[in-house]
């Protein structure tokens, strides 16, 4: 039996979406989509890695609004790692910040603990 779990978060500007993963089993998935004009999902082994432009294992560059993510262990040889997901939050034109929501759904087809167990999550600005 797969289970599906939802996350919608509320974000302003640019802003980069920390995740944690770790999840014992090899049957999972995890995809991320926003309503921002672009973002950029960076992926590294290991939870206490810091995936970022310069330092990543995997990189979904500049994914246009409405594209999924999707990531799972065919992908992913292992089964705990950090994703990174920058979002160009600025308009230039008017220089003002947007508003947007992130969406990660998580599959997983063994039982475990909810969602905001098993991902960790943390908002950082993008440094200027």
């Amino acid at each position: 039996m797969t289970e599906t779990d939802i996350l919608s978060i509320t974000m302003r500007g640019s802003t980069t979406l920390f995740l944690t993963w770790e999840y014992p089993h090899s049957n999972w998935s995890l995809s991320v989509d926003s309503d921002f004009d672009f973002m950029t999902v960076y992926v590294s082994e290991g939870v206490d890695s810091n995936p970022n432009k310069y330092n990543y294992d995997l990189q979904f560059k500049d994914v246009p609004q409405g594209e999924v993510i999707k990531i799972s262990r065919d992908v992913i040889p292992y089964n705990n790692f950090s994703v990174a997901v920058a979002l160009e939050g600025l308009d230039f034109m008017t220089n003002e910040y947007k508003d947007g929501v992130v969406h990660v759904v998580v599959e997983k087809g063994e039982e475990l603990a909810d969602v905001e167990t098993l991902l960790n999550t943390e908002l950082r600005s993008i440094p200027e």
